[in-house]
């Protein structure tokens, strides 16, 4: 980060800033200092900060302004040449969305922290950390620094080629008809491409047109019908008994045997007609003689004779068989309709895919058997006294077996397809799963050398950044080290010799005593405060990976005197002050530090110490630079005291607000644990002396009781030489600065 920039904040429904906007003048001061009283929004600054450190740090519901659905945080920096920013943006329900433009690593110590961090652990030393800080000395590696570089611009490269053409699959199969929600799409990405086997065949431009018929069948696509051949077996049996059968001609005559055949079915007719009126002719109605009778008669017992009766059931069969002809050509066309129907889903359906139904025998052979059953009949018929063979009853059956077969075998695949049409839409879903199967395949196979080449180049990447990490561990830091490095120091500074920390086992000891589980109940409120800070600061070190990334921290930290005594205090300003020392940095890293308090005392010595030059208060939800008088009323009050107390000035009726206001700095740097200025007055043996100074900063502080003939003025000087000769003792250090700068 530039050295002069310009730093701006805006804040809208965090909180209670529901429309923070501030831009700076600027400046080359790394630290910015902002002073804001509770509840004004100081902590939820410190937490969007926080967010781009730990974006799971914070709900987005904790966040927001009550009753708001939404907001945002932006943190810019403005430099010579550009202004970047680091935003947040909030939507209730949704986790909080990061977008980190400046290249810094944030680190902010708040009591999110503590709770969360530091709490949790028992206050115990940070273990366990891995890694290292790579050193500037590895000025050997630059030539492995340089592959490494160039080996992963081409492996992005590459895989940036590979991706290209999975994008482009997938817009030709969303082309094709399918939805980006269906899983099997979802699977086409480059992860999988990149591991997926080889598959031997491609066929997805079979399955792109299947799926193109397939989404052209409508919801209702019509059932097949299979068809049934209807086939009577005393067909063939009544074949066997004539053909096989011989039948005698017994004693008519051939003339009267030809007469009567050659109109049989009037005879029968007759005949038959005759056995309800045998006076009268049923056809002209005239009387029946004796010669016409007999004749009758003669006809009855021919058509009784075996020779009639076997001409009769040649007849029947006849007919049965012609009967039996056209019922094998509609069964032929029928069959013909569903087998074709058949094939056409086998190719559409995926669920009958591979199928492979019987071979439809026709209805040709069947027409063929009937045609010569029907020829064996008429030979017969010729000749009735023959026995012929009946081979062709047995080709007959075997015909219609066939067809039987095809129909019990044809069942099965029928109703599967059956299925498929009646569970269109199942179908449609498959098919666009195989077809994004299909697609991963050709995919694959097309980027077979692309793959080829990028697992080469990421061959080569793994074994340069081994290369490169055996050199650079010529020249690194364990971070596990640094970190103990700079915890024990740090606790040293704070507590001296008071706890031990062993760097071997992070372990903290008090005297003899080694701490762990009951450190929140041996610790006080201040001491965690410390302990909390000083694991905050050493824990920077996880954040570093070389060396130049120390210039590039930036801290966030929100009030970390809580219950703090001004020793203490005094401590905590100067670690601020030297961080650089406290974390070992060289002279060119620059860290950045934003420190927000509550605390006016504590605002006022970072300040007038010089440790922050870019000062701000945070008020009514807006941002404004500090003015001289806020920053340094405490050393004016004090100037004030000393002029009198000296002589050198006179008591007014300003004189008795100095007083209060130097004792009252006093007691929040000193004992802020104790509730009300009295009990500071009565626990501070220097200002008990004096009984008038309880009086005087109640009093006089707030214009009442006049001054007659000067009575009170004595009472005045005295508490001010009271309250001078105290701070010389004790804040030796504000007496002397106050005195070089406003009273000598």
């Amino acid at each position: 980060m530039a050295k002069n920039v310009a730093i701006s904040i805006s804040a809208s429904n965090i909180g209670p800033l529901d429309n923070l906007s501030y831009t700076g003048k600027k400046k080359s001061s790394n630290t910015t200092l902002i002073y804001a009283r509770n509840g004004t929004g100081k902590t939820f600054v410190s937490r969007m900060f926080r967010l781009f450190e730990d974006e799971a740090s914070a709900k987005t519901e904790n966040l927001l302004t009550f009753g708001k659905r939404s907001g945002n945080f932006d943190f810019g920096v403005s430099g010579a040449d550009e202004s970047i920013h680091s935003k947040v943006d909030l939507k209730a329900g949704s986790a909080p969305k990061i977008t980190c433009g400046i290249d810094c690593l944030i680190h902010v110590f708040n009591s999110d922290y503590v709770r969360e961090a530091v709490e949790k652990s028992g206050y115990t030393a940070p273990s366990g950390i891995g890694g290292y800080i790579v050193g500037k000395g590895n000025v050997d590696a630059d030539k492995e620094r340089n592959e490494v570089t160039s080996l992963v611009e081409k492996e992005s490269d590459a895989l940036s080629r590979i991706q290209a053409a999975v994008d482009k699959v997938r817009d030709e199969v969303k082309e094709a008809g399918v939805g980006a929600s269906l899983g099997a799409f979802k699977e086409i990405t480059l992860e999988n491409v990149l591991i997926d086997p080889l598959p031997m065949t491609d066929t997805y431009e079979a399955q792109r047109d299947s799926l193109k018929k397939l989404l052209a069948i409508p919801d209702d696509d019509p059932q097949l019908i299979l068809p049934k051949l209807e086939f009577d077996a005393e067909l063939t049996k009544g074949m066997r008994r004539v053909l096989a059968t011989p039948c005698g001609r017994e004693d008519f005559a051939e003339e009267f045997i030809d007469r009567v055949n050659s109109h049989i079915d009037f005879v029968r007719a007759g005949v038959a007609a005759m056995e309800k009126d045998d006076t009268a002719c049923p056809f002209c109605g005239q009387s029946i003689g004796s010669d016409a009778s007999s004749l009758i008669h003669r006809y009855e017992e021919y058509l009784n004779a075996a020779e009639a009766k076997a001409r009769a059931e040649i007849e029947r069969l006849e007919r049965q068989l012609c009967d039996l002809d056209g019922r094998a050509s509609q069964w032929g066309r029928s069959a013909y309709l569903a087998s074709t129907g058949l094939h056409e889903a086998i190719e559409i359906y995926p669920s009958l895919r591979g199928s492979t139904p019987p071979h439809n025998p026709g209805p040709d052979t069947l027409i063929t058997a009937a045609k010569s059953a029907r020829s064996a009949l008429f030979d017969k018929e010729q000749n009735i006294d023959a026995v012929l063979p009946v081979d062709c009853a047995e080709a007959l059956e075997t015909a219609v077996a066939e067809i039987h077969a095809y129909e019990s075998q044809m069942a099965g695949f029928i109703d599967s397809a059956n299925k498929a049409k009646a569970n269109v839409a199942a179908e449609k879903k498959e098919c666009k799963n195989l077809l994004c199967k299909q697609a991963r395949a050709r995919l694959r196979i097309s980027l077979d050398d692309d793959i080829k080449e990028y697992n080469r180049l990421k061959g080569e990447l793994s074994a340069a950044k081994e290369r490169l990490q055996s050199l650079e561990e010529k020249n690194r830091e364990p971070k596990g080290e640094r970190v103990a490095k700079i915890f024990g120091r740090l606790l040293v500074d704070f507590f001296g010799d008071k706890y031990s920390f062993d760097a071997t086992t992070f372990t903290i000891s008090l005297g003899p005593h080694e701490m762990s589980d009951n450190n929140d109940l041996v610790l006080s409120e201040g001491e965690k405060t410390i302990i909390a800070f000083c694991i905050y600061l050493a824990s920077t070190v996880e954040l570093v990976d070389n060396e130049d990334d120390w210039g590039r921290l930036f801290f966030v930290i929100d009030d970390p005197i809580s219950s703090l005594d001004y020793d203490f205090v005094y401590t905590m300003v100067g670690c601020i002050a030297d961080i650089k020392g406290q974390l070992d940095l060289a002279d060119n890293a620059h860290p950045r530090l934003f420190v927000l308090t509550h605390n006016y005392s504590f605002f006022n010595i970072l300040a007038t110490n010089g440790i922050a030059s870019n000062l701000l208060v945070l008020e009514r939800g807006k941002i404004r630079e500090a003015s001289d008088d806020e920053i340094f009323p405490f050393e004016q009050h004090l100037a004030d005291v000393i002029r009198v107390a000296d002589g050198i000035a006179t008591p007014t009726h300003s004189t008795g607000n100095s007083v209060r206001h130097v004792i009252e700095w006093a007691w929040h740097i000193q004992r802020p644990d104790l509730d009300g200025l009295g009990k500071y007055l009565g626990n501070c043996s220097a200002l008990k002396s004096n009984p008038t100074l309880y009086s005087i900063c109640n009093d006089f502080s707030h214009g009442g009781h006049e001054r007659v003939d000067g009575c009170f003025d004595d009472d005045l000087i005295t508490a001010c030489k009271t309250v001078r000769d105290f701070m010389d003792d004790e804040f030796a250090g504000q007496t002397t600065r106050v005195r070089a700068r406003f009273v000598n």
